[in-house]
């Protein structure tokens, strides 16, 4: 489901993730039949989903069913069950996401997006708020209150811009620009699709790849070889560095 293209996935492919294992693959596929938004079409067992509309980038869809809440306190092996539950009974939900540091920490906060906007002001507008497990009070927002609390913050240098993570605020230069401003640039055109290309041919003309030739050329010229002294030495330096570039290749452009 590439965006605007809308291309089907295997429902097998999605069978494979970690939290679908546990599934029975007909119950992925039943799951998947009952969903408003995605259809689901092919024979038994090579069944693939698609989207009944296409993704719209330019569109924010999300924000306006969004809600911020914190207060679920530390993580535990369960936590994440245990949330989507408790979550299950305002309404339907199309996400869960737990909100963790750049140390994969939990924050004790999530991002809690409902099947609509209808449904999502609804638990806004509950009075008394919901407790966590029956005692513990939340704090609770729209998506779009606590970017701008978050912005607020920021501006005060109260607070530093988290540029790991989905939703993030927006800051003052580095990578921050916010949730909205992130999307806004990349439909601006700022960022290129095709500079992956474009590094790579770049690194390749300025020699990325001749070490490697050079190193064969230096063997067929008996140098740098199994020689005495620091020569086997020095071979294995060339090996590991030429490992190591081969390696930055594989993350820079894979």
């Amino acid at each position: 489901m590439e965006g605007q293209t809308n291309l089907p996935v295997k429902v097998e492919v999605i069978h494979k993730f970690n939290r679908m294992k546990k599934y029975e693959y007909a119950d992925v596929v039943a799951a998947l039949r009952d969903s408003v938004t995605l259809d689901v079409t092919g024979p038994q067992s090579l069944e693939e989903v698609r989207r009944k509309v296409p993704f719209d980038p330019k569109k924010d869809f999300r924000m306006p069913r969004t809600v911020y809440v914190k207060g679920f306190g530390d993580e535990l092996p369960s936590s994440q069950f245990d949330i989507e539950a408790f979550f299950a009974q305002y309404g339907p939900t199309n996400s869960v996401r737990l909100r963790r540091t750049d140390d994969k920490f939990f924050k004790g906060s999530c991002y809690i997006e409902f099947q609509d906007e209808e449904t999502a002001q609804s638990f806004l507008a509950l009075d008394p708020k919901p407790l966590w497990k029956g005692k513990h009070e939340l704090e609770i927002m729209s998506l779009a209150d606590y970017l701008k609390r978050k912005n607020r913050a920021i501006d005060a240098e109260e607070a530093e811009p988290n540029a790991t993570r989905p939703y993030r605020s927006g800051g003052r230069g580095g990578r921050g620009g916010g949730y909205k401003g992130n999307r806004d640039r990349r439909d601006a055109g700022d960022r290129d699709p095709d500079d992956w290309k474009k590094r790579r041919e770049d690194d390749q003309k300025s020699g990325f790849r001749d070490n490697r030739r050079d190193r064969d050329s230096r063997h067929q010229n008996g140098k740098g070889g199994r020689g005495r002294g620091r020569g086997r030495g020095n071979d294995r330096d060339r090996r590991n560095n030429d490992r190591n570039q081969e390696r930055d290749h594989k993350d820079r452009y894979d």
